[in-house]
């Protein structure tokens, strides 16, 4: 894989030394026991591991944009012109989106298994699982899931500490946790900051309920104005969802900037996007947070071609309606 990616033999051979001549020693009872050779060569946790296992990962990667560019396997898109998705990759986690067929599930199969002898690392098919649309009918999903070898789920789980699936009953959902992409409801917001509250201040159902000396309204307040400086857990939530915003506002040429723009905002921009039709849970959670970022900012007028007189926000009128400001012309 080094070699394909253009690296120098030299530099590979050096590598590949650091794989293969790893040792250990190990202190029992203050004698050296050693060298321990392992027969697996490097080891997990050995800093080097993440880097090579990032190169064998694109090995997999190029496998399956082969098989896409050869019309053998079919991503998953969001909306008409949006970026098609074959997979996802984090770490040792993968998100594989194909056509619910025989075919491409033989295809998947291949790939995975050309990639195992390629690199060494075999997937754990007990610990796969394989979900499928509304409209796939139960003997499809049978034989998918018998070439595969893969039980099928309503459910992943969580992926990169998220819920992979939203239901009607969000608080139930966040329970375990506080601080992610999406808006948390405001009990969940309620009962984590009575919580924190009960730290400071003791409560009933623990038998050691203090006085409260201070509103946690203005625990919340900063500690040049008498408060805690402590979050309140709602505005701190929103205020990541608009720094999730400010990222589709100056980087929309992301993947998810893509995804997001020919799914909700194909013809305008994040600044002026409506809640529209049938929207995520994810995509609601963003525009809680837009209002705020557009209040915030200010345009650069620069050529002017794209500057709304009417909409755009402006700096407000100071000094008897005159405005101040210094506009680039680039």
């Amino acid at each position: 894989m080094l070699l394909r990616l253009g690296f120098d033999g030299k530099w590979v051979t050096l590598i590949m030394l650091c794989v293969s001549t790893v040792w250990y020693h190990v202190i029992r009872d203050g004698k050296e026991i050693g060298p321990i050779v392992p027969s697996r060569r490097l080891r997990q946790g050995d800093p080097l591991s993440l880097y090579l296992f990032i190169l064998c990962a694109e090995g997999l990667c190029a496998l399956i944009c082969k098989n896409e560019r050869a019309g053998l396997l079919h991503g998953v898109k969001v909306a008409r012109g949006a970026s098609v998705v074959s997979h996802l990759f984090f770490a040792d986690d993968c998100f594989l989106f194909f056509k619910a067929t025989n075919s491409e599930a033989h295809v998947i199969k291949r790939i995975l298994g050309v990639y195992g002898q390629g690199s060494g690392q075999m997937v754990n098919f007990s610990k796969s699982s394989i979900s499928f649309s509304s409209n796939v009918k139960e003997d499809v999903k049978e034989q998918l899931c018998h070439i595969l070898e893969v039980n099928t789920t309503a459910n992943h789980g969580t992926y990169l500490s998220l819920p992979s699936f939203i239901g009607r009953n969000k608080k139930e959902v966040f329970s375990y946790i506080r601080y992610r992409v999406y808006l948390l409801p405001l009990d969940l917001c309620k009962e984590l900051e009575t919580m924190m509250n009960s730290f400071w201040w003791g409560s009933r159902r623990e038998g050691r309920c203090g006085i409260r000396w201070m509103k946690w309204n203005l625990l919340c307040k900063p500690k040049t104005t008498g408060g805690f400086s402590f979050k309140n857990l709602h505005d701190f939530n929103v205020a990541m969802l608009g720094k999730q915003v400010w990222k589709l506002l100056t980087y929309l040429e992301s993947l998810i900037g893509q995804i997001f723009k020919a799914r909700y905002f194909s013809r305008t921009s994040i600044v002026e996007v409506v809640l529209g039709h049938n929207p995520s849970f994810v995509w609601r959670s963003l525009l809680a947070a837009k209002h705020i970022i557009v209040r915030s900012s200010r345009i650069q007028v620069g050529s002017g071609q794209n500057t709304l007189i009417g909409s755009d926000p402006w700096l407000p009128d100071v000094d008897n309606g005159f405005i101040s400001t210094n506009l680039n012309e680039s």
